[in-house]
């Protein structure tokens, strides 16, 4: 298990996951601890010691799980799946491989991880994840709506989680505990939304004592609305 620090990594319990990578529950529980009744591996390798009975993710973890969360809702079943997070973790020898700046692609029947190599400088390779050839490079849809930004070690270090409803609205592991904040100000969506409900829906209220416009408190309620959308 990896020593990092809550500061720097990000902090997120099962239920924000599910609720950030529009998943249930109980599928994210399966993904970052297995089904013990199957004998079945985690999908997710969680950064972090479990602080009593509650598994406990890191910023890492919860890109994973967005891009399982795609992976499924193109038809993979979660076996597919932890077989080739498998052949992905050995192929890039790395414990996180969903979180790094890999472009994973699908033709509906495998998943590619596109990669550059320094002999192939004028376009990238494609490695098949399912049966673990090179494949003839082909342009092929990236099939996650909401992809995550990139840091120069390689690995996600930021999210905006509603691009469309709320641009401003970041997941970035190095403010905030990795919670959701409005990008300028780093004020938490959440403190805006509590005032919000105190102040009875009075945006030029909250906006003042928070030093934030009324657009940006208009917005953290568009990504609440956003994320509590209905999963399927």
């Amino acid at each position: 298990m990896s020593s990092v620090h809550y500061l720097d990594a990000g902090i997120y319990t099962v239920p924000d996951v599910a609720r950030l990578v529009r998943a249930t529950q109980a599928q994210v529980h399966g993904w970052v601890e297995g089904h013990p009744g199957s004998k079945a591996q985690p999908i997710v390798l969680g950064e972090y010691e479990r602080l009593g009975w509650r598994a406990t993710l890191s910023f890492k973890n919860l890109i994973e799980a967005l891009f399982i969360r795609c992976f499924a809702s193109a038809g993979f079943t979660i076996q597919q799946i932890r077989t080739m997070a498998e052949e992905a973790r050995r192929f890039f020898d790395d414990p996180h491989p969903f979180a790094r700046d890999v472009a994973f692609k699908t033709d509906g029947t495998s998943i590619f991880a596109e990669f550059w190599t320094r002999s192939a400088l004028d376009h990238p390779q494609l490695y098949n994840l399912r049966n673990h050839n090179l494949a003839i490079y082909e342009i092929m849809q990236p099939f996650i709506r909401e992809p995550p930004e990139y840091g120069e070690d390689g690995y996600a270090r930021l999210w905006r989680p509603r691009r469309e409803a709320a641009p401003h609205v970041v997941l970035n592991p190095l403010r905030a505990f990795g919670q959701p904040i409005m990008e300028s100000s780093g004020v938490p969506v959440q403190t805006l939304l509590d005032a919000l409900r105190a102040e009875e829906g009075n945006y030029r209220k909250v906006a003042r004592w928070y030093e934030v416009t009324e657009d940006e408190v208009r917005e953290a309620e568009r990504y609440e609305k956003a994320t509590h959308e209905t999963v399927h």
